[in-house]
C-alpha cells in the first residue's frame, strides 16, 4: 500500500511540476506581447492624447509635437489640462494582456513640457521632487514623464562657461607662482 501511495504522490508532483512549467511559459508568452504591444502600432492606436494649449504655444515644442503626433497617427485633442503645458493619454490594454498588467486595462500617463532653462532650474533649486509630488496628487498612478527642449543646449553651454572659467583660475595661479 505504502508503494503505491508513494507512486501516486510522485505523478501529483510530476503533474504539478508541469502545470507550472506551462502556467510560466503563458505567463512569460503574455509578458513578451504586453512589451510588444507598449512599444508597437497596436498600442498608439488605443491612445487619445489631451495636449494642454499651453504646450501647443511653446514656440520651440509646439509645432513639431503636433507635427510628430500627425506623423505618427496618433489621435489628440488640444484642451486646457489642470496642470499647464501637459500632455494626458491613457493606453488602453487588451483584456487577454491586462491580466498580467499591475495596472489593469488602463496604463495612464502625464508628460510635461518644459524649455531647458525652466526645467534646470526645477533641479538647481531642488524643486523637482515637490513639482513631481505636487503632479502625482493631482494624477495619482499616473506614469510621469518630462519632456525638455533645448535641453543638450543648455548642458554643453554651461560645460564650456565652468570649464572655460577653470581654464582662467588654472593660467591666473599658474602666472602667480612665476
Amino acid at each position: 500500500m505504502q508503494v503505491a501511495d508513494r507512486e501516486s504522490i510522485v505523478k501529483q508532483e510530476k503533474l504539478q511540476k508541469a502545470a507550472q512549467k506551462a502556467e510560466a511559459a503563458e505567463m512569460k508568452k503574455l509578458q513578451k506581447e504586453k512589451q510588444k504591444w507598449e512599444k508597437g502600432k497596436f498600442a498608439l492606436k488605443s491612445i487619445v492624447a489631451e495636449i494642454d494649449a499651453k504646450a501647443v504655444e511653446l514656440g520651440s515644442v509646439g509645432g513639431h509635437l503636433l507635427t510628430r503626433f500627425a506623423e505618427k497617427g496618433l489621435t489628440y485633442r488640444i484642451t486646457s489640462n489642470p496642470i499647464e503645458r501637459s500632455i494626458v493619454w491613457t493606453m488602453t490594454v487588451p483584456e487577454h494582456i491586462s491580466q498580467i498588467s499591475s495596472n489593469g486595462m488602463e496604463i495612464p500617463y502625464i508628460l510635461l513640457v518644459y524649455e531647458a532653462e525652466e526645467f534646470c532650474n526645477l533641479v538647481i533649486n531642488e524643486s523637482l521632487l515637490d513639482h513631481v509630488s505636487g503632479v502625482r496628487s493631482r494624477y495619482p498612478g499616473y506614469t510621469i514623464c518630462y519632456l525638455t527642449s533645448r535641453l543638450w543646449h543648455i548642458l554643453i553651454k554651461g560645460a564650456i562657461e565652468f570649464y572655460s572659467s577653470v581654464a582662467v583660475h588654472s593660467f591666473v595661479l599658474f602666472s602667480s607662482r612665476i
